[in-house]
């Protein structure tokens, strides 16, 4: 907080141990602030308590119908929403979601300073889609649905959040 480029902004912050409820860090919290993204951090820590730190959210695939010995689905692949708003798409060897301090979802508010990161944004798709071939579908009577009921869509900003996003529901265009 005290290098450049947060030394000119302003802090509030309080961190309380959630059993004992004894304040561990504190500074300025009381102060009124608009807290912008800052917000989404009560979320990812309530999660966080509630899930835990090696939760990983996954994208399961059902089908309706059967499936015949030569790999013909007779019905739906249905792919259920659940939580996991990357879909694999900015995952790294590691394992860990590449976000770069200035993405591609900040391209028309910081125009020049949005990067791609390297990974495929289509990547958790792909592995999907090889999931379903590895379990002997090879064609499908029927339609590839979406159920994405998790939650009722909300719209931020002009913006849609979904329960199911690919690649921030960004299209990426590199003009050079």
């Amino acid at each position: 907080m005290r290098g450049a480029p947060w030394s000119s902004g302003q802090w509030g912050l309080q961190v309380t141990d959630l059993k004992s409820g004894k304040v561990v860090q504190s500074k300025n919290a009381t102060s009124k602030f608009v807290t912008g993204s800052t917000a989404k951090t009560f979320a990812v820590g309530a999660a966080l308590d509630t899930l835990g730190s090696s939760h990983r959210f996954r994208t399961p695939l059902v089908r309706s119908g059967s499936v015949s010995h030569d790999g013909r689905l007779s019905g739906n692949l249905i792919m259920v929403g659940s939580g996991d708003l990357t879909l694999g798409g900015r995952t790294d060897a590691l394992g860990k979601v590449d976000i770069p301090d200035f993405d591609h979802t900040d391209a028309n508010a910081v125009p020049g300073m949005a990067t791609l990161t390297r990974e495929d944004p289509l990547a958790g798709i792909n592995d999907l889609a090889r999931q379903v071939a590895a379990s002997g579908i090879r064609h499908i009577d029927g339609d590839v649905v979406i159920d994405d009921r998790l939650w009722a869509p909300v719209t931020i900003g002009g913006t849609p959040v979904t329960p199911t996003v690919v690649n921030d529901n960004l299209i990426d265009l590199l003009i050079t």
